[in-house]
């Protein structure tokens, strides 16, 4: 059981994306914007931990990066750079099946989100990283939800949710503009109140009174 005096502690664990590429400061990242639509809402202090770099792999990050901070959330969120590097879907699933396998063997009681690929333009720029197209996006994309079956992990789709709307896409062609990364939050936040426990009655107005105990 989670200790409500602790704070609720989150793990933002990927690549540029989840670094913010794109946003045009570092507030405007989608990590950042999640961490400002979760904290109104709960009744114990939130601590957002970004554990996002291109290098080292995340296999190699993760004790130190995640499982030390003893998350209550680890959000993982791979593909994007993968796929632009072309590396083979099933190479891709192996290793994030192998991270998902570490984080799940060392934090038992912890709740895990994966996110997909998201919508670019960018295709055939920037070598070497220049190997993604719409169908490897899809292929990428399946091997994710796959993988969060699998897991029993939550699953963000935050490529339905940007759709193609390319006005989502900074001009570099890969990564969300400030909109963009706000969609993204948008989504990923829309997942954890329906899956997290931590959501259901504890969410709390403006005012500090009680929000109402409503069904959609």
């Amino acid at each position: 059981m989670q200790d409500a005096r602790l704070p609720f502690t989150v793990v933002g664990l990927g690549g540029s994306v989840t670094q913010g590429e794109g946003a045009s400061r570092p507030g405007q990242g989608w990590l950042a914007q999640l961490e400002a639509r979760m904290r109104p809402f709960l009744n114990r202090d939130l601590k957002v931990i970004p554990a996002a770099a291109s290098h080292p792999s995340a296999l190699e990050r993760v004790p130190k990066d995640v499982i030390a901070h003893r998350p209550d959330l680890v959000l993982v969120c791979y593909g994007l750079d993968d796929m632009r590097l072309g590396t083979p879907v099933d190479v891709f699933a192996e290793d994030l099946g192998e991270v998902l396998t570490q984080l799940r063997d060392s934090l038992p009681s912890c709740q895990f989100l994966l996110t997909n690929v998201i919508h670019m333009t960018g295709w055939g720029r920037h070598d070497p990283s220049n190997h993604g197209s719409k169908e490897s996006t899809r292929a990428y994309n399946l091997a994710i939800e796959k993988l969060a079956v699998r897991n029993h992990a939550m699953l963000a789709d935050v490529h339905g949710a940007m759709g193609e709307r390319d006005f989502l896409v900074h001009p570099d062609g890969v990564h969300p503009n400030d909109l963009g990364h706000a969609v993204i939050a948008g989504k990923v936040f829309e997942t954890l109140v329906k899956s997290l426990p931590v959501f259901r009655g504890n969410a709390v107005n403006r005012q500090g009174a009680k929000a109402p105990n409503t069904q959609a």
